[in-house]
């Protein structure tokens, strides 16, 4: 087994001319020949410790922007903001997603990645999203493509089953995910016995 990284057009050329068996891409071309499975819905967030001001707060991309920033130094969300003339306030820039978590958890600014690769913090609660709507629209999706008129070898056909495991893995982490923080909000809300939070005595 050989992976490897290219254009989509590539990829699914050589898919197309029996190079390649299975391919993740970004575009597909939804040829008639090609079998199209969604693979990845890769949301762009921005997120914070949960004890940061920004925490759940709804900002414009440019309010975002000129907070200090923790991005990946490669990374495709640097190129298509600069792409776009955006100015950035960039504090620190990072080599791997898993050094942007660890610097934004260390309080140095707030990070903007893939949603899925911050799933397990955002589900132990140990970083907050904050709400950026133009963020949302930046966001990519992958698919699983093969060529549906050859039979897939087995090693193939075991590799589709490890993309597919995993794709289903993600989707429950990020239900998960979404459950947990909806039972947050909950028990916050107030209810017909305690509409408000008690408080303490008043002294005198």
């Amino acid at each position: 087994m050989v992976l490897e990284t290219n254009e989509s057009r590539v990829i699914e050329a050589r898919v197309l001319n029996s190079e390649l068996e299975i391919a993740v891409v970004t575009n597909p071309s939804h040829s008639a020949d090609i079998v199209c499975e969604t693979f990845e819905e890769m949301e762009l967030v921005a997120f914070c410790p949960p004890t940061n001001p920004l925490a759940g707060k709804k900002l414009t991309l440019k309010q975002l922007l000129a907070s200090p920033l923790v991005l990946k130094n490669q990374g495709r969300v640097k190129g298509v903001l600069m792409n776009l003339g955006y100015k950035m306030n960039i504090a620190v820039q990072c080599e791997a997603s898993e050094t942007v978590k660890a610097a934004v958890m260390m309080g140095m600014g707030v990070g903007i990645l893939y949603r899925n690769g911050i799933a397990r913090e955002l589900m132990t609660g140990t970083v907050r999203l904050v709400n950026v709507p133009e963020l949302k629209e930046m966001g990519i999706k992958s698919s699983i493509i093969y060529d549906r008129r050859k039979l897939l070898t087995p090693m193939a056909q075991d590799f589709l089953k490890i993309l597919r495991e995993k794709r289903d893995s993600m989707i429950a982490i990020d239900k998960a995910s979404n459950s947990q923080r909806s039972n947050r909000i909950a028990s916050l809300a107030p209810s017909e016995d305690h509409p408000f939070p008690s408080l303490p005595p008043r002294l005198h």
